[in-house]
């Protein structure tokens, strides 16, 4: 985690791999059908593995996953997961991914 100094405020910075991380937490905390949220989990920790391999092109496939994670979550909007959950959990992915490049098309 990074931080800077404003007007005498402190502020952090989270990395994105920090990112994904507080999003599994929040899976977890979430408390959906264990099927579920374990689907969620694995594309999440698909994100963090191509995210912190030594190959900067699996940076792609980490974008991948999280546009995966977003579909899983859109197909259970309404059912396994609330419409409030599924703005959540949509919000954090599209904070992610929007950081580094803003020409990433958002999650839905």
């Amino acid at each position: 985690m990074s931080g800077f100094e404003f007007d005498n405020l402190q502020y952090s910075l989270l990395s994105v791999a920090e990112q994904i991380s507080d999003l599994i937490d929040t899976v977890i905390t979430m408390n959906i059908h264990s099927g579920i949220s374990n689907a969620l989990d694995s594309k999440l920790d698909s994100t963090l593995r191509a995210l912190e391999d030594a190959n900067a092109k699996n940076d792609i496939a980490a974008v991948n996953s999280l546009y995966a994670f977003c579909s899983s979550v859109a197909a259970q909007r309404g059912n396994k997961i609330s419409d409030t959950q599924a703005d959540q959990l949509a919000g954090a992915v599209n904070g992610i991914i929007s950081a580094p490049d803003s020409s990433y098309t958002l999650c839905q």
